[in-house]
Protein backbone atom coordinates (compact mmCIF):
# COMPACT_ATOMS: atom_id res chain seq x y z
CA UNK A 1 0.00 0.00 0.00
CA UNK A 2 2.89 2.24 -0.89
CA UNK A 3 1.79 5.84 -0.86
CA UNK A 4 -2.11 4.89 0.53
CA UNK A 5 -1.68 7.26 3.14
CA UNK A 6 -5.81 7.55 3.71
CA UNK A 7 -6.58 3.73 3.76
CA UNK A 8 -3.62 2.90 5.95
CA UNK A 9 -4.94 5.22 8.69
CA UNK A 10 -7.85 3.29 9.01
CA UNK A 11 -5.77 0.41 9.62
CA UNK A 12 -3.67 2.74 12.04
CA UNK A 13 -7.11 3.74 14.00
CA UNK A 14 -7.88 -0.01 14.69
CA UNK A 15 -4.01 -0.47 15.67
CA UNK A 16 -4.53 2.40 18.13
CA UNK A 17 -7.59 0.64 19.36
CA UNK A 18 -6.48 -2.56 20.17
CA UNK A 19 -3.87 -1.61 21.74
CA UNK A 20 -5.86 0.39 24.33
CA UNK A 21 -8.18 -2.37 24.52
CA UNK A 22 -4.86 -4.47 25.82
CA UNK A 23 -3.32 -1.78 27.59
CA UNK A 24 0.27 -1.97 25.46
CA UNK A 25 1.20 1.41 25.98
CA UNK A 26 4.36 1.18 23.06
CA UNK A 27 2.31 -0.15 20.36
CA UNK A 28 -0.57 2.59 21.27
CA UNK A 29 2.05 4.96 20.44
CA UNK A 30 3.71 3.16 17.36
CA UNK A 31 0.22 3.56 16.03
CA UNK A 32 -0.20 7.48 16.88
CA UNK A 33 3.35 7.78 15.11
CA UNK A 34 2.44 5.69 12.11
CA UNK A 35 -0.41 7.77 11.52
CA UNK A 36 1.50 11.19 12.14
CA UNK A 37 3.53 10.32 9.35
CA UNK A 38 0.39 9.33 7.46
CA UNK A 39 -1.28 12.78 8.06
CA UNK A 40 2.26 14.86 7.67
CA UNK A 41 2.01 12.79 4.44
CA UNK A 42 -1.25 14.07 3.33
CA UNK A 43 -1.02 17.87 4.45
CA UNK A 44 -3.89 17.35 7.19
CA UNK A 45 -1.72 19.29 9.39
CA UNK A 46 -4.71 20.12 12.40
CA UNK A 47 -5.63 16.13 12.73
CA UNK A 48 -1.88 15.67 13.25
CA UNK A 49 -1.66 18.33 15.76
CA UNK A 50 -4.64 16.83 17.52
CA UNK A 51 -2.35 13.85 17.86
CA UNK A 52 0.13 15.40 20.10
CA UNK A 53 -3.26 16.23 22.37
CA UNK A 54 -4.05 12.14 22.28
CA UNK A 55 0.34 11.63 23.24
CA UNK A 56 -0.12 13.96 25.92
CA UNK A 57 -3.06 11.78 27.36
CA UNK A 58 -0.88 8.74 26.80
CA UNK A 59 1.90 9.80 28.46
CA UNK A 60 0.48 11.20 31.51
CA UNK A 61 -1.41 7.89 32.40
CA UNK A 62 1.57 6.04 31.55
CA UNK A 63 4.87 5.08 33.38
CA UNK A 64 8.31 6.41 31.75
CA UNK A 65 9.17 2.29 31.31
CA UNK A 66 6.38 2.14 29.18
CA UNK A 67 7.19 4.87 26.87
CA UNK A 68 10.87 3.93 26.37
CA UNK A 69 11.05 2.91 22.83
CA UNK A 70 8.04 4.07 22.07
CA UNK A 71 7.61 6.83 19.06
CA UNK A 72 6.26 9.64 20.87
CA UNK A 73 9.53 11.60 19.98
CA UNK A 74 8.31 10.94 16.16
CA UNK A 75 4.57 12.56 16.72
CA UNK A 76 6.65 15.09 18.13
CA UNK A 77 9.68 15.60 15.59
CA UNK A 78 7.01 15.32 12.57
CA UNK A 79 4.62 17.68 14.55
CA UNK A 80 7.76 20.49 14.61
CA UNK A 81 8.13 19.99 11.25
CA UNK A 82 4.77 20.90 10.16
CA UNK A 83 4.91 23.75 12.35
CA UNK A 84 7.68 24.58 10.17
CA UNK A 85 6.37 24.22 7.45
CA UNK A 86 3.37 26.33 8.52
CA UNK A 87 5.68 29.40 9.15
CA UNK A 88 5.69 28.92 12.84
CA UNK A 89 9.54 27.82 13.72
CA UNK A 90 9.52 29.31 17.19
CA UNK A 91 6.97 26.33 17.96
CA UNK A 92 9.24 24.20 15.83
CA UNK A 93 12.01 24.76 17.43
CA UNK A 94 10.71 24.33 20.48
CA UNK A 95 9.19 20.98 19.76
CA UNK A 96 12.62 19.63 17.94
CA UNK A 97 14.14 19.98 21.33
CA UNK A 98 11.80 18.18 23.01
CA UNK A 99 12.18 15.19 20.42
CA UNK A 100 16.07 15.73 20.69
CA UNK A 101 15.86 15.67 24.36
CA UNK A 102 13.42 12.88 24.26
CA UNK A 103 16.17 10.97 21.88
CA UNK A 104 19.30 11.55 23.66
CA UNK A 105 17.42 10.42 26.96
CA UNK A 106 16.55 6.72 25.66
CA UNK A 107 19.64 6.30 23.50
CA UNK A 108 22.74 8.61 25.23
CA UNK A 109 24.93 10.53 23.25
CA UNK A 110 23.92 11.48 19.49
CA UNK A 111 27.42 9.17 18.89
CA UNK A 112 25.40 5.87 20.09
CA UNK A 113 22.31 6.99 18.16
CA UNK A 114 21.06 4.31 15.06
CA UNK A 115 20.25 5.66 11.42
CA UNK A 116 16.45 6.38 12.64
CA UNK A 117 17.11 7.86 15.68
CA UNK A 118 17.86 11.25 12.82
CA UNK A 119 14.65 12.21 11.94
Amino acid sequence: MAGEYAQTLDHLLEMEELAIEISVVGSQVWALSLQALCLFRLDRWEELFKLEEKLGEVERRSSRDQLVGGGNCVVISISAAAYALRGDLDQARVMREQAYAIMAGQSGATENWERTKYY
